[in-house]
């Protein structure tokens, strides 16, 4: 008697459940139910990341300025986020552009809007791996943003290395890693595929493929795809990139400017942003 009645109670709880649940979803939508269940695995801290106050900056100055980010890092998650730029003076170009002195455009956010939209959206997401790029250093994946980002992520990235103890020896295994743009910009989808024997990268390539396969490369190769008259070709200057990254092992020395600009590597004009982004894909796969 005493278990019939147990499983009585227990059929009436389950039932009291259901429609406290079925409920919500009448008076909230499936959102609201969503949410209940799913808000505590997205607020999932990074892991890994040691207490403290980071900083990095760019080894040199681009078209007068020099890139820098603070990130703070506290209960192994990220809780604050600062990016700026300094001229050599040591004038910031957030305040500048709050002073109105620096304008990029009459309408639409104003640099240092744009700054704090990119901070925001690393506390957000603990995270700039859904920052893609286009060859120019560009991203649709943060609202408002029109500034070339490049710069940005390889800062916060250094920011993340040092806060997760990343030493500068690092193992990777042997085989062949590919990553690749997840949507096509301007036309064109960016494509590396990266060779690890011995531990070390022994061969890289990069290019880039149209929607009907056809590469940038070849397109260089045979005239169809002119940058300039004079100076290296697109598919030289993209060798040129991957024989860095092989000689370095490493695509940590190519700091850029705002518009994804290197002079790390002789003869590349070419934004280099999206380059970087999935080189460090292939190393990662490479790392786990």
């Amino acid at each position: 008697m005493r278990s019939e009645k147990m499983s009585q109670k227990a059929k009436g709880l389950i039932g009291l459940i259901l429609m406290i649940v079925l409920g919500a979803v009448c008076v909230f939508g499936t959102d609201y139910i969503d949410k209940m269940f799913i808000q505590k695995e997205a607020a999932k801290p990074s892991v890994g990341l040691k207490d403290g106050t980071y900083t990095q900056e760019s080894p040199e100055y681009h078209n007068g300025y020099k890139g820098m980010v603070t990130m703070t890092v506290s209960g192994g998650k990220i809780t604050a986020l600062t990016y700026d730029c300094t001229d050599e003076s040591g004038a910031t170009k957030s305040q500048l552009s709050m002073d109105g002195q620096y304008v990029m455009t009459e309408n639409g956010p104003k640099w240092h809007e744009q700054a704090q939209a990119l901070a925001d959206y690393v506390i957000a997401n603990q995270s700039v791996d859904g920052v893609t790029m286009d060859e120019e250093g560009k991203t649709d994946a943060v609202a408002s943003v029109s500034i070339s980002v490049g710069e940005f992520v390889n800062l916060v990235k250094d920011c993340l290395s040092k806060a997760s103890g990343a030493g500068s020896e690092t193992a990777y295994k042997d085989g062949t890693y590919t990553a690749q743009d997840s949507e096509f910009i301007d036309g064109y989808k960016g494509i590396v595929t990266m060779t690890v024997s011995g531990g070390a990268v022994t061969a890289l390539s990069y290019d880039c493929v149209d929607e009907s396969g056809v590469t940038k490369s070849q397109l260089s190769m045979d005239g169809k795809y002119v940058m300039t008259e004079s100076g290296p070709k697109w598919h030289e200057q993209s060798k040129a990139l991957a024989d860095y990254v092989i000689a370095n092992q490493s695509v940590d020395g190519i700091a850029m400017d705002e518009a994804g600009k290197t002079d790390a590597v002789a003869s590349v004009s070419i934004s280099v942003g999206g380059f970087v982004n999935l080189v460090e894909d292939c190393f990662r796969q490479a790392q786990q």
